[in-house]
């Protein structure tokens, strides 16, 4: 991935058509988000106009190829439900810090929603994130049974 602009693009993207991949930084917050996320019913957005739909933070990967490394839970529904439209997106900068916080903010966010099996994510949390990066995002010194 490139990282020679410095400022925010804008692009309609269409997953039917550009390439969306998931960040390399984030495979393994979205591999624990995928596992432990409950089910959650499709808010149908397709028929917004595209100025008003959320958009998506991708990193120009080059060769029409972007990342995405957070809001999963949208992505998902994106990829699966709206790929043949087209969807706003913030094409930004590359920032490994930036873009492996937001991705473990997704995770830690499920800690929050009811129908969790909060020992195995704990037990995610503590075997496969940046203890610093999660530490820092939930404001604790290290992750403890009783900090979680």
């Amino acid at each position: 991935m490139k990282n020679n602009k410095l400022r925010v693009g804008q692009k309609l993207a269409n997953p039917s058509k550009d390439d969306l991949y998931v960040h390399p930084y984030a495979r393994t917050a979205l591999g624990v988000w995928q596992r432990m996320r409950p089910k959650t019913p499709y808010i149908d957005m397709k028929f917004l106009d595209n100025f008003y739909r959320p958009p998506l933070r991708l990193v120009d990967g080059g060769d029409n190829n972007f990342y995405f490394f957070n809001d999963f839970q949208r992505v998902d529904q994106v990829l699966r439900f709206e790929n043949n439209r087209d969807y706003p997106c913030l094409i930004i900068p590359e920032s490994i810090k930036d873009v492996q916080q937001l991705a473990w903010r997704d995770v830690i966010d499920l800690i929050f929603l009811k129908g969790i099996h909060h020992p195995d994510l704990f037990k995610a949390l503590k075997s496969t994130a940046p203890q610093s990066v999660i530490c820092q995002l939930m404001g604790i010194r290290q992750l403890t049974v009783r900090e979680y």
